[in-house]
């Protein structure tokens, strides 16, 4: 018997060397400390038209942490002379640490509608002026699980009410100048 030969030289692999991987140069354009402008267009019965701007500031906190913080100031104003602000810092320090706050001031021109009166009432006007916020701490206890404790506050201010009106008659608790606070734990997952 003969054998046939066969030539499984080209079946040899031949070795690959990879790119070497090039750490990115620091960039300040870099989306880890990024600006973001963008605008606000809106409609609601209780707002009529609003507009404003929202900006948002990503970065790295401290510079060299593997998680992104975030920092987002909104404006708002409507056509029914209603004005919002927002800033919120959203601070991750490593993977291990979080701290949200909110501070939002609001001035809101809106009308009290009493609930004996028809539905056709056109309500009665009134001004009230609110700071509202909290401070968040949280750590990481396992996974995604986190636990640490909120401070809420708010300072309220009704004012410019119809003088002898509905609402300035109907001795609701929170008329006039109020603050309210509290801390207690927060869970999050």
């Amino acid at each position: 018997g003969s054998s046939v030969g066969v030539d499984n030289s080209f079946l040899v692999e031949t070795p690959t060397i990879a790119p070497p991987v090039v750490a990115p140069e620091h960039d300040e354009a870099s989306w880890t400390d990024d600006w973001s402008i963008l605008p606000v267009v809106f409609y609601s019965p209780e707002t009529n038209f609003g507009f404003g701007l929202a900006i948002i500031r990503s970065l790295a906190f401290p510079e060299d942490n593997p998680s992104i913080s975030t920092v987002a100031l909104g404006i708002i104003y409507t056509t029914k002379g209603q004005l919002i602000t927002r800033l919120e810092p959203d601070l991750r320090l490593g993977n291990s640490g979080f701290i949200n706050m909110v501070l939002r001031y609001q001035r809101y021109p809106t009308r009290y509608f009493d609930p004996a009166v028809r539905p056709d009432d056109p309500g009665e006007p009134f001004d009230e002026s609110s700071l509202i916020g909290h401070i968040d701490g949280r750590i990481r206890l396992a996974g995604r699980f986190r636990a640490g404790l909120r401070w809420e506050y708010r300072y309220n201010d009704v004012d410019e009410t119809v003088p002898g009106g509905t609402l300035e008659q109907s001795g609701y608790p929170g008329l006039g100048t109020y603050f309210a606070s509290g801390i207690g734990p927060v869970v999050s997952f």
